[in-house]
């Protein structure tokens, strides 16, 4: 009813305005814009505190979903939000997945 796939992504440290420019160049729209600004807020936790959050990311293709998360896991990561850099990717999710 759906595919898994588990993936190490890489454990670049990107500061704020590196993640602005190559969320630029991979065309995101505004929603990953205000993420970013969310991720970055001064009054956010700067520590790990369990799983911070799931996302459902909706690309044209599968590179661009890919390169998204790989993208804010490690925006996640330089805001110690996340400690590993391991990711699970649900896909192919038919209709009837959830009965």
């Amino acid at each position: 009813y759906y595919k898994i796939a588990e993936k190490i992504v890489g454990n670049e440290n990107i500061r704020k305005e590196e993640a602005i420019e190559k969320a630029k160049a991979i065309m995101a729209d505004n929603t990953l814009l205000e993420e970013i600004d969310r991720i970055y807020a001064e009054e956010n936790i700067q520590y790990f505190y369990g799983h911070p959050v799931h996302y459902k990311i909706q690309a044209g293709d599968k590179d661009t979903a890919l390169a998204i998360v790989s993208l804010m896991t490690n925006m996640l990561r330089s805001q110690a939000r996340m400690i590993g850099s391991r990711i699970n990717i649900i896909s192919d999710i038919k209709e009837n997945a959830y009965d």
